[in-house]
């Protein structure tokens, strides 16, 4: 299905988000102290926040720049505005899928049961420790190895280099989809031995 793009409620005419969970700026013409200047659209890179969810930067004249999270925009402009005492909730596709169909409103509570499922789930992936050995699952790894299961975890979607003296990646390499984490072994500082895995 083709992606959609939306107007940001606020900023018609500047910005849009996608339901795939994107930002872009569009073409637009602003007055200066020296002329009108030019502006070319584009698909905004953003940056994360201190809990590592997405954000973006949006700027309009005569107003401060905003900080928002990328979720926000997207259930905004695809599922609508937030009920009183909702929040945007992730599915258990976690927090690097800002697509409209892994977001949904609830409460606080029911997004933290959304977060540690996911965490959950995530434990259970199997992982190669960077001595080439496989475990069928997090957590009989770090059990194993002296390590600690959510900073395999981290490792695993590129969040850190080494836990309990390994580094560590995904056994199925479909797991980084959503992760960003480059798809290659070694990108760490650690290449596996040839012929471990």
């Amino acid at each position: 299905m083709e992606e959609q793009w939306r107007d940001i409620v606020g900023y018609e005419g500047l910005y849009q988000v996608s339901d795939r969970g994107r930002v872009r700026s569009l073409d637009r013409s602003i007055m200066t102290k020296t002329g009108k200047k030019k502006y070319k659209g584009r698909v905004l890179q953003g940056g994360r926040d201190t809990w590592n969810y997405h954000q973006v930067t949006l700027c309009a004249p005569g107003r401060k720049n905003r900080v928002v999270k990328t979720h926000k925009l997207v259930a905004e402009a695809f599922i609508g505005p937030c009920p009183d005492g909702a929040e945007v909730r992730h599915g258990l596709n976690g927090i690097d899928d800002n697509s409209v169909d892994n977001l949904s409103y609830g409460t606080h509570k029911q997004n933290m049961c959304n977060y540690k499922m996911s965490e959950a789930c995530n434990w259970f992936s199997a992982v190669i420790r960077s001595d080439g050995v496989k475990f069928p699952s997090m957590q009989i790894a770090a059990k194993s190895s002296g390590a600690d299961v959510s900073s395999i975890s981290k490792i695993c979607r590129g969040k850190g280099r080494t836990s309990g003296g390994y580094g560590w990646q995904y056994a199925n390499p479909n797991k980084l989809k959503h992760s960003g984490r480059k798809k290659t072994a070694g990108s760490f500082g650690w290449r596996f031995a040839e012929g471990a895995v």
